[in-house]
């Protein structure tokens, strides 16, 4: 499987990524905690000490609010607390808080406003094609991210805070015997340039997959997006970000050429089964797939007349195809059983 990204552009590099566990590695945030505890030491008058214990207190509700990811909380902690004649070392935890408070609203912005769709997609007369292309053939999914109310800049692969995304991909993939088989996997995409917000224009990123098509009949994919942990800058300052799920979408492939037999489903599926060779067998499936409302009961009939008479790798595909048209939760491998539920509607 291949991976690509780049930034408001559709062409960028490419990278290949192999079998891992989802968001392998990467939950750990960008910087440690803020301190709960600062070590004072001796030094200063009683008084002093005494500001110093209050201020304890104060943090651990700093880092409590940092832990629940409210930065509306720590925000109002410090519009309470935050004074300038506080102690150096009070005031640099404190803007501490504040920028975590900024990474935090960014976080949020991006979680709710960030969009993930399959890119539009033409063919070689420049006419549109359908959102999901054949298995086999590359696709592409944009990430959009809307300009946030703060002016922030996001560093590029060669930065030294780097922004990039952690993109999982899951593969569900079906077989005409009915047997499946699911895939995960997971790759980082970096923007290849910096980027700041400007004049409110959103963040584009198009992620672009490459997969085999392999024997699969039909192919649902799902991809999840997360912000990496890391550094942006907003409104000049540097803020720490956490790893944030910001967006998820899917999309259903079927082999080349499926329009057609979705256009005329029980036509196909009774040539299909007529001929009978494994050439036709992902006939079978994707026009039972395809099956509407009044042509159901048809197309269950033939498919069991299959299930009773024919070959047993016909009927190992019938009773597949049957799964998908009827909703019915019986083995693909087991003729007694659909035959006795056709009886039983009968």
């Amino acid at each position: 499987m291949m991976l690509a990204a780049a930034m408001f552009a559709a062409a960028g590099c490419v990278t290949t990524y192999e079998d891992a566990p989802l968001f392998a590695d990467v939950e750990t945030p960008a910087v440690p905690a803020v301190a709960l505890t600062i070590p004072f030491g001796a030094e200063g008058d009683a008084d002093q000490r005494l500001l110093f214990d209050f201020y304890a207190g104060v943090f651990q509700r700093l880092q409590a609010a940092a832990e629940d990811r409210d930065p509306a909380q720590v925000e109002a902690l410090l519009s309470a607390y935050q004074r300038p004649d506080l102690p150096v070392r009070l005031q640099e935890v404190l803007r501490g808080y504040r920028a975590l408070a900024a990474g935090l609203r960014f976080q949020q912005h991006a979680a709710a406003r960030a969009t993930l769709r399959p890119a539009p997609v033409t063919d070689a007369d420049d006419v549109a094609a359908p959102a999901a292309p054949p298995l086999g053939t590359p696709f592409t999914f944009l990430l959009t991210l809307p300009a946030p109310p703060a002016a922030v800049r996001l560093g590029g692969r060669d930065d030294d805070d780097a922004c990039g995304f952690a993109v999982a991909v899951t593969l569900d993939d079906t077989f005409v015997d009915g047997s499946t088989r699911s895939t995960q996997t997971q790759d980082f995409v970096w923007l290849p340039t910096a980027c700041t917000f400007a004049d409110r224009q959103p963040l584009v990123v198009p992620i672009g997959l490459d997969v085999a098509a392999g024997d699969a009949v039909r192919r649902r994919v799902h991809l999840r997006v997360g912000l990496m942990p890391g550094y942006v800058q907003i409104d000049g300052e540097r803020v720490p970000v956490q790893r944030t799920d910001i967006a998820s979408a899917g999309l259903t492939q079927w082999p080349a050429g499926y329009e057609a037999i979705a256009k005329a489903p029980l036509v196909t599926l009774r040539e299909a089964l007529r001929r009978g060779d494994p050439a036709h067998f992902a006939h079978v499936f994707v026009a039972a797939s395809f099956a509407g409302a009044d042509e159901r009961d048809a197309a269950t009939a033939l498919l069991i007349e299959q299930v009773r008479f024919g070959r047993q790798d016909q009927a190992l595909v019938a009773m597949a195809a049957l799964q998908v048209l009827t909703g019915a939760q019986l083995p693909s491998g087991d003729r007694e059983a659909w035959l006795a539920w056709w009886q039983a509607r009968r």
